[in-house]
């Protein structure tokens, strides 16, 4: 089994012409920014937050050290993307707390497989990821920012 699996993605990385071929158009994105009491309660917030988001259909792009990533709209959807957002961020507030800072928002972005021999992965390239990372540092715990970053 792990050969084929193996043999699978050495096929992947080994044609990159489906790598880094990126599709663009408006995506939505919601950042999480959790510190729980303990490295344990932080590890378990993490996954609270991870678990609300896909369970309202959005891609955890990615969880780092105590950051949670989500975004939507790198597929088609019936739901107009800015309520689906703001249901997600009063989710996470209302779940966590003090223990989470929110910067949301929505923008042109490039989507699609990316990466190399080392990591392949399916994600969303934000032009305003600095503008987000910054506003996460002043946000207080418990609160939310919207980010005007519209497409």
């Amino acid at each position: 089994m792990f050969d084929r699996l193996f043999k699978r993605t050495d096929t992947v990385v080994a044609t990159p012409s489906k790598l880094n071929c990126l599709s663009a158009g408006p995506v939505e994105f919601v950042f999480a920014l959790v510190q729980g009491t303990t490295p344990d309660d932080t590890a378990e917030q993490l996954g609270i937050a991870a678990a609300i988001a896909q369970r309202g259909g959005w891609m955890v792009q990615d969880l780092l050290c105590n950051l949670a990533v989500f975004v939507r709209g790198t597929l088609p959807t019936a739901e107009p993307l800015q309520l689906e957002r703001a249901a997600l961020v009063d989710k996470l507030l209302q779940a966590m707390g003090a223990k989470v800072r929110v910067v949301h928002g929505a923008e042109a972005a490039h989507f699609g497989n990316m990466g190399g021999s080392a990591r392949v992965t399916y994600g969303v390239l934000l032009p305003s990821f600095m503008k987000v990372m910054q506003a996460l540092d002043e946000v207080p715990p418990g609160r939310s920012r919207a980010l005007d970053t519209a497409p």
